[in-house]
């Protein structure tokens, strides 16, 4: 056991600074201050003396965001007004020119000693949230906060649903708790986002992705997560639930757990038995005798300007107005005009930060003379909305208003994006299609494909339809630029530098029935989904070369726009649905998303077009891949058993051969070892035919795993060994840890341990290193088997503990094939460690980092080193090795 401290306070002077609570007292009266502001302080006070650089004081308070400098020195100023002078009269915090600030008073550290509190080595608490979006500091709500506390305590509240008007702060108000109360669940906190989430049948998935559970042996995936949360004290925050409302009824069936609570933002309500709802109320605003008549009842009035900046709406005002006009001050001139934008948009934070970002370049008067005649226009809408969503729609509308022409169209074109886009995704669905003979094609053709990064995308849609630049004055650049200015757009760096781009989803909502309103959706939609074709099919080959890793994280990263463009297919375009899938079922099988995979290609399956029989023949070898895995071969016997009867009709030999790989994998799976060897030798026979060398090292891998399969191990390294020198000289990368990985479950089938840890350490070095995390796993696996054969069985169980959580955190159970050779595996290593000595290394693999297990895996890092520990007690086994799984 280890010791913890609950409460810490940092006392100085008359000031005591509550770190767990974030709150600072004077004289033992609470002083209230924005948490911005609280975390500045605290950096600095635990700090004391040193000098912290302005660049660096920024990253400790905005981690995950960008902001202006100003927001640094609005918080200093209000830390300098509010602690004042130390009793010597000089500052508390010290401004160094050019190298930054410091706390300059003395400082004690107090912790009540009724607050420490005994806690295990597992203490720190896992807490997963994202970055907000606004940048914008946490204005008010400690009543909210305080409230919604208070019911997270109780304990028969086990669903809080967090309900308002989109765009008043629900998501921002909803991780400020959880960062107040993670401390209370043992188990953590944990975000799910279902922003980009269009259908209820993801849900399930979203939550176990978020929570790093994984399907298991065909279990349906909300069990898998219930099953994980059974046991565990926890805290699940579930954001922008009112899109996928269906769902709601698996949220019910996750609190089976007796432990687990939900804060839930939706705008409606999930109506669950269990469900207790808060409504998040707008921010404060003053009242209509405060605000006025702009602005003479302000002017002169120093008293009345004090009690106009206390309210929270208009602090927001101030502070979004700042990061674009960094010199705006709240004046006697101004401030009842700002009162009353802040009173018209009914508090409402999206509605304000719209609004202030105008600042730049309109007064506070013309901003309110602009929305005046924007809220009239819109109170005439449906009566069925609730008012405040009116008024929303009113903001956002009267955002929309002050775009130009083009502006506009490039807005509601930009909505078809889910989850985000780059510039040049946004070029290829900004044009649009230009009329012939006067009118728009009503029925555009089928999509024709072209390279991936070419501009001509109207060709893409159509060979009858030409088109100009819808983006002839205005470039997609300065257009995006100029969005993201007016707050309808959100920018933000990526890891490599590149920027990308998305929109709020209460203003990509608007944007969308611009986009209806307009009748451009259909085109849109079409540009989008020819858009991520092309990205597909260039994607493609470099799924198992050295790009790799590039490519799939770039697939990663458009993913809901990948199933948006399949949702959309399937309903208009069948044969590209086809193309697509078989153009990203390698990313699907790489990156854990195998059910999803096999779901997605069965959509399209029951459309058998006749048009490309090359697509189809793609698609259904990706199936029968994927569904192999997964053991559902009677799907992957009819899918691989119809790409083979089309690959023989249109004297595709690449494909035949490919098939008849398949077919051989899925009769070795059942046993039929005659079979499977006279599948493979005509297979290659049909691969030294079509020339293509990667599928005759396929041919010959299979072979391997033929003549393995009857203990014939000299002739299987053979086969191994000539498809991973012909995999060596096209650069499949994927191909060769396949190689590797049979190559080391040969060489520890022949007692020769010292060669299969070689075979798996350069499997894994290539697998990590291309992003392949499938790969990765089966090396790790087989470096334990390595290990163990080797005598070292504590560093076996380490990286099996590794292993095991790469699984869970990437969607790769154990495949039905390999279940009972891993289950062996795991017994062999089991039984040769004490029970006590066995768990301890299992568990701490399971705590390492995928570098350390990789570096423990090529023993550039001594045992020790990882765990902390001496090696553990050697209790050697005399049982016989297992026998290892193989990739394919």
């Amino acid at each position: 056991m280890t010791k913890r401290f609950e409460q810490l306070i940092y006392q100085f002077e008359k000031f005591r600074l509550d770190v767990s609570h974030r709150m600072l007292y004077r004289d033992g009266r609470e002083i209230s201050l924005p948490p911005k502001a609280v975390e500045t302080l605290l950096a600095l006070v635990a700090r004391r003396g040193e000098i912290i650089g302005k660049d660096e004081l920024m990253e400790i308070i905005w981690a995950d965001s960008i902001v202006e400098e100003s927001n640094l020195a609005q918080y200093l100023h209000l830390l300098r007004k509010t602690l004042g002078e130390r009793a010597d009269g000089k500052p508390f915090i010290e401004t160094l020119r050019r190298r930054g600030y410091r706390f300059t008073a003395d400082v004690s550290r107090v912790v009540p000693p009724e607050k420490i509190v005994e806690a295990t080595e597992a203490e720190n608490v896992p807490f997963l949230a994202v970055s907000l979006v606004s940048s914008a500091p946490l204005i008010g709500r400690e009543n909210e906060i305080a409230e919604i506390t208070r019911f997270l305590k109780c304990a028969d509240v086990r669903l809080l649903t967090l309900t308002g008007v989109g765009g008043v702060g629900k998501t921002t108000l909803a991780l400020e708790v959880a960062r107040r109360v993670r401390g209370r669940f043992a188990d953590g906190v944990f975000f799910v986002e279902l922003a980009a989430v269009a259908d209820p049948e993801f849900v399930a998935s979203t939550i176990a992705s978020s929570l790093g559970v994984k399907e298991t042996g065909g279990k349906p995936i909300l069990e898998a997560v219930k099953d994980f949360l059974r046991e565990r004290e926890m805290l699940l925050i579930i954001d922008n639930f009112e899109q996928v409302i269906s769902a709601a009824p698996q949220i019910a069936k996750l609190l089976a757990a007796d432990n687990l609570k939900f804060l839930v933002t939706s705008r409606v309500l999930l109506h669950l038995s269990a469900e207790r709802e808060f409504v998040v109320p707008p921010l404060a605003v003053p009242s209509e005798k405060l605000s006025g008549d702009c602005p003479q009842t302000v002017a002169d009035n120093s008293d009345l300007l004090a009690e106009l900046s206390a309210y929270e709406a208009i602090q927001l005002f101030v502070v979004r107005a700042r990061t674009t006009k960094p010199k705006f001050v709240l004046t006697v001139e101004n401030a009842g005009c700002v009162a009353e934008i802040c009173s018209r948009l009914d508090g409402l934070p999206l509605a304000i930060e719209l609004a202030a970002a105008r600042i730049k370049l309109m007064s506070p008067l013309a901003i309110l003379s602009k929305l005046e005649d924007c809220l009239k226009l819109l109170t005439g809408g449906a009566r069925d909305l609730p008012v405040r969503q009116q008024t929303m729609r009113g903001t956002i509308a009267w955002s929309y208003d002050l775009l130009a022409e083009e502006e506009k169209r490039l807005f509601a074109r930009l909505a078809v994006f889910a989850g985000g886009f780059t510039l040049e995704a946004a070029e290829a669905v900004a044009e649009a299609e230009k009329k012939k003979n006067g009118e728009m094609a009503k029925k555009p053709a089928a999509l024709n494909v072209l390279p991936f990064g070419s501009n001509d995308f109207e060709s893409v849609i159509s060979p009858n339809i030409s088109a100009s630049p819808f983006l002839s004055s205005l470039s997609a650049l300065d257009g995006i630029t100029s969005l993201v200015e007016q707050s309808l757009l959100v920018a933000k760096e990526q890891a490599d530098g590149n920027v990308r781009f998305r929109m709020l989803e209460v203003v990509r909502e608007y944007a969308l029935e611009v986009l209806e309103k307009n009748k451009e959706a259909e085109a849109a939609q079409r540009k989008h989904a020819a858009y991520f074709l092309a990205l597909a099919e260039e994607a493609e080959p470099h799924l198992t070369d050295a790009q790799a890793a590039e490519w799939l994280n770039r697939l990663e990263e458009e993913h809901d726009n990948l199933r948006d463009a399949l949702r959309w297919l399937s309903r208009h375009d069948a044969e590209s649905g086809q193309k697509l899938v078989g153009s990203i079922w390698r990313f699907w099988l790489f990156r854990g998303y195998i059910r999803e995979g096999c779901e997605q290609i069965e959509v399209f399956l029951s459309r058998n077009t006749s048009a490309d029989k090359e697509a189809r023949t793609k698609m259904l070898l990706g199936a029968s891949y994927l569904n192999r895995l997964r053991g559902n071969f009677e799907l992957t016997r009819s899918c691989a058993e119809e790409s083979l009867a089309l690959a023989q009709q249109t004297g595709d030999k690449k494909s035949v051969a490919f098939s008849l790989y398949q077919l051989g994998l899925l009769a070795l799976d059942g046993d039929n070892v005659t079979q499977s060897g006279r599948l493979f030798e005509e297979g290659l026979i049909f691969a030294k035919d079509s020339g293509d060398r990667q599928i005759l090292a396929m041919l010959l891998n299979g072979l391997g795993e033929f003549s393995r399969s009857q203990a014939d191990y000299e002739q299987a390294g053979d086969f191994y060994r000539q498809a991973l020198a012909i995999n060596r000289e096209t650069g499949d990368l994927a191909r060769q840890v396949t190689n590797l990985i049979n190559l080391g479950a040969t060489a520890l089938s022949e007692g020769n341990s010292e060669a299969a840890g070689s075979f798996y350490k350069k499997g894994l070095k290539i697998s990590s290193g291309m992003g392949d995390v499938r790969g990765a796993i089966y090396c790790l696996e087989g470096v334990a088997g390595a290990y163990w054969a080797a005598r070292e069985p504590e560093r076996a169980a380490l990286l099996l503990g590794a292993a095991e959580v790469l699984r869970e955190a990437n969607n790769l159970p154990i495949e039905p094939a390999d279940r009972l050779p891993y289950d062996r595996s795991i017994a062999l290593v089991r039984d040769s460690l004490t029970e006590k000595a066995f768990a301890d290394s299992y568990a701490k693999g399971r705590k390492v980092k995928l570098d350390e297990a990789v570096a423990s895996a090529l023993a550039q890092t001594p045992l020790a080193e990882i765990t902390g520990e001496k090696h553990l007690p050697n209790k050697r086994s005399e049982a016989a090795i297992a026998e290892p799984m193989n990739l394919e």
